[in-house]
């Protein structure tokens, strides 16, 4: 750069050093000049350095004369220190949960919140702790706790989003939160929330109060004006109810009419005379409500009342033949007005404030209990009248016998019938349940209903100003022709008083696995049976049902639908007259393959699970069924709860127990907290018995729970009520 030169050796760069500079040429020209060097600045001078390794190499001169560099440079170790103090910051949003709980009064709560840190987010130290009460104090670590307490608490999450989840009481409260970083740093926050009550009370009515209107004097003249009746909402509670924000309010209101809370009773008048239907409304102390209804019976027997002459009413009752009321008959009016009521455990039923003059229709109906009073010994009786041995002697029983609606009775409807019972049919697919005749109708030609249509309706034509009271139904059980079905809640129980016992006969023998066996049924008394049925249980974990082989009884006499749980209806009768009357005849016979080694008598047995257990002699009596096995007697069950049929159910169902002598017996219906929601108590007879539940009588759908027991046994089972 200065006009100086460097020699080139072939071996690389040289440098000419002067002091203050270092000058670079990497040419071929080894000529040099003015190539003094001041002694001072790196060596020798007048000597030529070429750089081999810089900076800690040597240095060689074209004079071979090697020696260091002192290198131009300073080295200094800079410490910087970066610090974190920003605490982690903890966000929230304040919310109510619900509490569906009764009973503990608490509820489940999952609240989510937020933590921001952006130095350290995966060395987060997060505790919690809980102000019970919001008041400011911290009352429990719930990370903490030996006591059992909040031992369901959890801190879920990762970062940044986090939730606390765990069933906290009833009321307002405060979740502490204390969150430290990585570098030390620390904040807390306060996360309120509340959990509230949202389980309305259930109340439990009584099913119905009847009241007599009382003379009151309006104008002061001493001459009674109207009648009037105050009631109240506590009237009709069944029971005092708990409630986790009690205490319980109650109120009542004509149904149509808005709830109140404040209407804690209402005064009945000449306006409400006969069955009024009402809602009793329980509230709790957040608010929640439900209602029961029931109705009330308004009676004028001092007859105070006289109607308007556009006030008038149309009532009757609903009752068997043989006058049992019966309940949960759906009356529906048309015409110039419309309504709908139910019958109650008096078959009564009206209709108010209807105009005169003008023209309605009243129709009954029920449906849905298909099951209830049918058994074998009505297709007994029906044989009977079909061969004209033993005619029936109404023609509604002989309406109850027309089992597919024919207008006829034929072998056809035994066959119906029979399905009903083995629970091969669940319904009769061209029949209600229940037919309705207008009572004053008389039948034209009484050994056949059906010469003419019969008035399954009244017709009201020209409502007069008194309005009528005789709009009365005859009501018939199809199927049911020896009038044993439970028509109210107030006949109880359906048991029936046994002179004896029918038995099955088997051979016992010992079963080994892989092997089949033929079990042959005989029974020595058969002679003096009408008819029997049942329900024939295995033991499907030890046998597998492979055939039925026929004989005296034939194939359409069994039900295998619940074959596979080792259940098999049967259900048979003798045709009347009949030559089989041989004690010695197989009557069917089971063919089983033994999954196991047993005993066969520990194996089979008979009960009432599905078809009821029960034999009808000749004398037409009652009789249990049972097997005995070579002589030993096995079967007749012994206390057994059934499960209720249909279920999940709308409307009715049939709870069935069995027990082994006469005793008394509470059924209870309860909720799945416990709450007891209906009480029958009852007197239970030895055999089969049964009760009939309407889904009416007992809260909205879900899951109950009922149970039975007698001085010595207690059985519950589950049920479902659907919408």
């Amino acid at each position: 750069g200065d006009g100086n030169r460097v020699a080139n050796d072939g071996k690389g760069f040289w440098m000419l050093v002067r002091p203050g500079h270092l000058y670079f040429d990497n040419d071929t020209d080894e000529s040099a000049s003015n190539n003094s060097v001041p002694n001072n600045l790196c060596g020798p001078s007048n000597d030529y350095y070429r750089i081999t390794d810089y900076p800690n190499g040597t240095v060689k001169g074209t004079n071979n004369v090697d020696g260091p560099i002192t290198a131009g440079y300073y080295q200094y170790t800079q410490i910087i220190k970066v610090y974190d103090n920003i605490d982690p910051e903890i966000t929230a949003t304040p919310q109510d949960f619900c509490s569906y709980d009764n009973v503990n009064c608490t509820g489940l709560v999952n609240l989510p919140f937020t933590i921001d840190e952006n130095c350290t987010p995966n060395d987060l130290t997060i505790k919690v702790f809980l102000d019970a009460g919001a008041d400011g104090t911290i009352d429990f670590d719930l990370q903490n706790r030996t006591d059992g307490a909040f031992d369901d608490f959890t801190l879920t999450g990762t970062y940044p989003n986090y939730t606390l989840n765990g069933r906290f009481p009833i009321g307002c409260h405060a979740f502490e939160v204390h969150v430290e970083d990585g570098c030390g740093n620390t904040n807390s926050e306060l996360l309120d929330f509340c959990v509230i009550d949202c389980k309305a009370p259930s109340p439990v009515c009584i099913n119905g109060l009847a009241i007599e209107l009382m003379p009151v004097d309006l104008d002061g003249d001493d001459v009674p004006d109207e009648g009037r009746m105050a009631i109240w909402a506590n009237d009709f509670i069944v029971s005092p109810m708990g409630d986790c924000t009690g205490p319980i309010k109650y109120s009542i209101n004509r149904t149509g009419d808005a709830p109140n809370v404040d209407s804690t009773g209402i005064t009945l008048t000449c306006a409400d005379t006969g069955t009024l239907v009402v809602e009793i409304w329980a509230y709790d102390g957040e608010g929640n409500s439900d209602f029961c209804e029931t109705y009330i019976l308004v009676q004028d027997n001092m007859n105070i009342c006289t109607p308007g002459p556009l006030s008038v009413g149309a009532a009757g009752a609903i009752a068997t033949e043989e006058d049992n009321a019966v309940e949960d008959v759906q009356v529906s009016l048309s015409g110039q007005g419309t309504a709908s009521v139910m019958t109650a455990g008096n078959g009564a039923y009206s209709f108010s404030n209807l105009q005169q003059g003008y023209d309605y229709t009243i129709t009954p109906r029920r449906n849905g209990d298909y099951l209830n009073g049918v058994s074998t010994f009505d297709l007994v009786l029906m044989s009977k009248h079909i061969l004209g041995v033993q005619v029936l002697d109404s023609p509604y029983k002989m309406i109850a016998a027309d089992v597919n609606n024919s207008k006829s009775i034929t072998t056809l409807d035994l066959i119906q019938l029979r399905k009903l019972i083995l629970s091969i049919d669940t319904q009769m697919s061209n029949n209600t349940s229940w037919r309705f005749v207008k009572r004053s109708y008389v039948f034209p030609r009484p050994n056949n209903p059906w010469f003419e249509a019969f008035p399954e309706i009244v017709n009201i034509n020209n409502l007069p100003g008194t309005g009528i009271s005789n709009a009365d139904f005859v009501a018939i059980k199809v199927g049911d022709v020896n009038l044993d079905a439970q028509v109210n809640s107030l006949s109880g129980v359906d048991g029936r008083t046994l002179a004896g016992d029918f038995n099955f006969e088997v051979e016992d023998a010992e079963v080994k696995a892989g092997n089949e066996y033929t079990v042959v049924f005989t029974a020595s008394d058969i002679a003096s049976i009408d008819g029997y049925q049942a329900t024939l249980a295995f033991d499907n974990n030890a046998l597998e049902l492979v055939d039925i082989i026929e004989g005296e009884v034939k194939e359409e006499n069994f039900g295998l639908v619940y074959a596979a749980e080792g259940l098999i209806t049967t259900s048979w009768n003798q045709a009347a007259p009949s030559d089989f009357r041989l004690p010695t005849s197989a009557l069917f016979s089971l063919v089983f393959r033994a999954k196991a080694d047993a005993q066969l008598s520990e194996l089979l047995s008979v009960n009432s699970r599905v078809t009821k257990a029960e034999a009808y002699n000749t004398n037409g009596e009652f009789l249990g069924v049972g097997v005995t096995f070579s002589g030993k007697a096995v079967a007749g069950a012994g206390f057994e709860l059934y499960q209720n049929t249909p279920n999940p159910f709308k409307g009715e169902t049939l709870v069935g127990f069995n027990l082994p002598v006469d005793d008394s017996v509470t059924l209870t219906v309860s909720d799945v907290t416990g709450k007891v929601l209906k009480l029958i108590r009852l007197d239970g007879v030895k055999g089969y018995n049964n009760v009939v539940l309407n889904s009416s009588t007992l809260p909205a759908a879900g899951v109950l729970y009922y149970t039975v027991e007698t001085s010595e046994y207690t059985a519950t089972k589950k049920m479902v009520i659907i919408e």
